[in-house]
């Protein structure tokens, strides 16, 4: 395997994939555990994951497929998803996972395949959608090796489309997999996979190298600020859009609120003491580009890791092309899969599957993997919220994904994040407390987990309540946050929500927004008054 001949390494692949699946669990145990041959292979296969023969060998032993029934890929054959599914599928039967512990080799060969394709160390060239859809023609060759049989090496711009193309066709193969396979969704569940998906997609969203445990462990206290006070996240793929920017609060909290309130007239609300948050601290805040400022324009704060701030116009955080959104897809299918699928929902926390990096980087990628998991979830339950009703266990891991998510919000994992998960445990709670779904014999018996639910949305309202007070938020962004208010009144209200704190809380900031200088704030607030009326006399009012 250490030769630099790709036709020895396509041959070599070959006979140990027939060794490991003819000779069974034994053998693979005895390779595995007493010579280490699938780190060795790990090693020495990533630098070749441009060979197309190589993948469909791989992936046949994963599935416990004799390579015998591999049909000839030659090196400059593209890779075709069909071949791929029919290689696996044995007639009606569904593909199996027989041997997981060759999926390291094929996160390897991805990952090496997605540095070399988007991030191109000679002339940072960076594949647009179209390039990256687009069928490879030819095999190129490997950088920086002048083995025997070797095809010459093309222009940068069309090797990056054909390798390109050749991971396209292997994530969609995984998906595919992982919706036709129960054993494959079985095994995706596993840390393994989601750890070794993440660390591909991390230095791609986040545009950083891992680095050392011992440099994470000592920027835990420090300030990262690559000589220029701020952190700038050039994603790979967002080079269409306006890089988000991590800040230093320091910088912003203090002189931001200063311009903000001398801007406004003294007829404007009073400034009034504001209590310490009690959120994770963090030094730096996400912005959604390092635009400069308009000095028409007033001054407000960013939001904030670590204190509590409005975001009026959050940044881009979704990729930019197919092959990486399909890899993106992958790792939201199996988040999804954990929440609705037929297991009991483990810890979703993202932050413990990292590679070593910085905290500001984790922050930033946490936020986006957890915001495309609830859109995903969202709209899955959307399209069938019958779901909910069909297993306790379902709506339990629901109402468990929902509280995981709020704490994100709180230690400050999930930036701006309160607002989407608001209105879909909102509409979660709707849908529960319709009549005839509140009778079936489901609901009622999962009675006191939708109360804890219940808990969550109150949270969420309270948080938001507090950001729009702790950081004078701007009259517009009050209005819209109380008209939302409005629209989940019957949800707030119900009957069946028992919280009382949250009722003194919730009483609370409706009198500070009663009172008011904004005559439109006012108005929106007088309009949830009728709300709390109606239920004082519950609350011992």
């Amino acid at each position: 395997m250490s030769t630099g001949n790709p036709d020895h390494i396509i041959h070599g692949v070959k006979i140990l994939a027939r060794l490991l699946v003819t000779q069974g669990t034994g053998y693979v145990s005895k390779f595995s555990a007493r010579v280490h041959g699938f780190p060795v292979l790990r090693n020495h296969l990533a630098p070749w994951w441009y060979i197309t023969p190589i993948w469909p060998t791989i992936l046949a032993v994963l599935f416990g497929v004799d390579v015998v029934t591999l049909k000839s890929f030659p090196p400059d054959q593209p890779l075709r998803l069909f071949d791929l599914v029919q290689l696996v599928k044995l007639g009606d039967v569904e593909p199996t996972v027989v041997f997981p512990e060759v999926f390291p080799i094929i996160s390897a060969l991805l990952k090496s395949g997605f540095d070399g394709t988007l991030r191109d160390a000679n002339n940072g060239h960076i594949l647009d959608d179209g390039e990256m859809t687009s069928s490879p023609d030819t095999l190129s060759p490997r950088p920086g090796s002048s083995g025997e049989g070797m095809i010459s090496r093309e222009s940068t711009s069309s090797s990056s489309t054909r390798s390109a193309s050749l991971l396209q066709v292997v994530v969609q193969f995984l998906l595919d997999m992982h919706t036709s396979s129960s054993s494959f969704r079985e095994f995706a569940a596993s840390p393994q996979v989601m750890e070794n998906l993440l660390a591909i997609l991390f230095p791609i969203v986040c545009s950083a190298d891992p680095v050392n445990p011992e440099t994470e462990l000592m920027s835990k206290d420090s300030i990262l600020t690559f000589d220029t006070g701020e952190v700038r996240i050039e994603s790979l793929t967002l080079h269409h859009t306006p890089a988000p920017v991590l800040r230093p609060a320091s910088s912003l909290s203090v002189r931001s609120v200063d311009s903000e309130e001398s801007a406004r007239s003294s007829l404007d609300r009073p400034g009034r003491p504001r209590a310490s948050s009690l959120r994770r601290a963090s030094s730096y805040v996400l912005i959604a580009s390092d635009t400069p400022p308009n000095p028409s324009a007033r001054v407000t704060i960013n939001p904030s890791v670590g204190t509590k701030t409005l975001r009026k116009q959050p940044p881009a955080l979704n990729v930019g092309n197919s092959v990486v959104g399909s890899l993106l897809e992958l790792v939201t299918a199996i988040s999804v899969d954990a929440v609705l699928g037929k297991r009991d929902f483990s810890n979703l926390d993202f932050s413990t599957k990292l590679p070593p990096s910085f905290q500001e980087h984790q922050i930033y990628f946490v936020t986006y993997l957890l915001r495309n998991t609830l859109s995903h979830l969202d709209n899955a339950i959307a399209m069938d919220r019958m779901v909910l009703c069909q297993s306790s266990r379902t709506l339990n891991n629901v109402i468990r994904f929902c509280h995981r998510l709020t704490d994100a919000v709180f230690e400050g994992w999930f930036l701006n994040g309160a607002p989407p998960l608001w209105e879909f445990v909102g509409g979660i709670l709707d849908f529960l407390d319709t009549p005839d779904i509140a009778k079936q014999k489901i609901v009622k018996s999962t009675e006191s987990y939708i109360t804890t639910l219940r808990k969550v949305f109150n949270r969420l309202t309270l948080f938001q309540l507090s950001d729009i007070e702790d950081s004078n938020g701007s009259e517009d962004a009050t209005i819209a946050l109380l008209d939302r208010v409005l629209f989940w009144q019957n949800v707030l209200f119900s009957s069946v929500n028992q919280d009382n704190e949250f009722f003194r809380m919730f009483c609370y900031h409706l009198y500070v927004f009663l009172f008011d200088t904004r005559r439109r704030v006012r108005l929106v607030a007088s309009n949830v008054s009728p709300g709390v009326v109606v239920t004082n006399d519950r609350y011992g009012g």
